[in-house]
């Protein structure tokens, strides 16, 4: 029964919606988090690196300059969730033939391993993890120089640090996803403590929220003077 069991959920991850919840259950934790620090980062220190600091400041407002570098992240990150999830769909689709012909043989029918709705809530959290780790880059890049000293400690911190507790956004993650994230194999998200999904949307918002004020202050204090 055990060996059914394991069979019909491996086949069942080779379909479309199975493959795309997998890569973006994988990726809102391992994936996306690291790309949107990355962008952000990037984006903060983008003026400063090619000279063109002063021509920005002279024709807009360190509003406008946040509110910019901010919806940039977003957008980027948006985009990498959808192509993520549009690759994998693809190559469910190519993957449907293969499927069919296992499944043939099997005496019941295999059910979907992810539900629409479980799909769209899969590409939130890839959003939100990008888009609050990417404010966070926006403000390190603000504040410091040096991208690849900033890169590299945050890539050594995120994997390899372990969770700091309930307020860690790397619990937060996993707690808003413990419900709807799906895995290959026995991996799974464990939050370290049994809060609510609640619980973790308030400390990424929390973390987001002062990142954009870190940054907007940065701004305000590094920018040249009008004249």
């Amino acid at each position: 029964r055990y060996d059914l069991d394991a069979a019909l959920d491996a086949v069942g991850r080779l379909s479309p919606a199975g493959l795309a919840s997998d890569a973006g259950s994988l990726a809102a934790l391992l994936l996306m988090p690291v790309l949107g620090f990355t962008l952000g980062v990037v984006v903060a220190t983008h003026d400063r690196r090619n000279g063109a600091l002063a021509l920005r400041w002279a024709r807009s407002t360190p509003l406008r300059i946040v509110s910019a570098k901010t919806a940039a992240v977003v957008i980027l990150v948006s985009g990498t969730s959808a192509l993520i999830h549009v690759v994998a769909g693809m190559g469910g689709m190519a993957l449907l033939a293969a499927r069919d012909s296992v499944t043939g043989s099997l005496p019941i029918d295999v059910v979907a391993t992810q539900p629409a709705i479980g799909n769209a809530l899969v590409i939130a959290l890839d959003v939100l993890a990008g888009s609050s780790f990417g404010v966070l880059g926006l403000a390190f890049g603000s504040l410091l120089r040096g991208r690849t000293a900033i890169l590299s400690t945050f890539a050594v911190s995120y994997f390899l640090l372990p969770l700091g507790g309930t307020a860690d956004p790397r619990n937060a993650l996993a707690l808003l996803g413990r419900d709807f994230l799906t895995f290959p194999g026995p991996f799974t998200a464990a939050p370290v403590t049994d809060m609510s999904p609640p619980f973790g949307l308030a400390i990424l918002a929390t973390m987001a929220l002062a990142s954009v004020g870190v940054v907007a202050i940065a701004w305000h204090t590094r920018l040249p003077a009008r004249r």
